[in-house]
């Protein structure tokens, strides 16, 4: 889920679905538990989901340039990599039921302590352009290009890494697998399986 409000809080790229089947087992056996009681059990579950989630997002981020600090838009900026950023969010626990999880890069926005505002280009790839000489500058102006277009041109491509998206349905998958065992442990601990 994307912050559209432009709140500086932490948001994430990406959600992860499970299936639908998955979440009425899992909903049906919280409904016989307390609200604690399934909370708890919710939360235990998905933490360790959430655990295994970001160690697997980590182990196989994109590093990109060792290097201490970067060149970004015309500053020198700290390197903080992707691999670094990765968090993980449990929301819409409500009356004992799951709404939805995310996983995503950890976001502050207008600075550059966090890799969010370059994710979606590692995802989606990306252009990647130098700026133009001055006699490209002129052949721009002569075929009707104006403003920015004027600055920067192409110089090739960038592929798509699809760094989170290939994860999501494996990791979406398995997240029942965490769940589960907690909501039958609550079960059993409360007398009622």
């Amino acid at each position: 889920m994307t912050s559209r409000n432009g709140s500086t809080s932490k948001t994430f790229a990406i959600g992860c679905e499970i299936d639908e089947k998955a979440i009425e087992r899992i909903n049906q056996q919280l409904l016989m538990l307390s609200q604690k009681d399934a909370r708890n059990a919710m939360r235990r579950g998905l933490g360790k989901w959430s655990r295994f989630t970001k160690k697997t997002l980590e182990a196989t981020a994109p590093f990109g340039r060792a290097t201490a600090t970067e060149y970004v838009r015309k500053a020198v900026r700290p390197n903080v990599h992707l691999k670094w950023s990765v968090i993980t969010k449990v929301k819409g626990y409500s009356k004992g039921l799951v709404t939805w999880m995310a996983v995503g890069v950890k976001r502050i926005d207008g600075t550059y302590l966090t890799p969010h505002w370059y994710q979606g280009w590692v995802e989606n790839g990306h252009a990647i352009k130098r700026a133009t000489t001055q006699a490209e500058k002129i052949l721009l102006k002569q075929r009707g290009e104006r403003g920015k277009a004027l600055n920067f041109v192409q110089v090739g491509y960038s592929r798509p890494r699809n760094w989170v998206k290939k994860w999501r349905p494996v990791l979406s998958a398995m997240a029942p697998q965490y769940v589960a065992p907690e909501v039958e442990k609550a079960i059993k601990e409360s007398g009622l399986g």
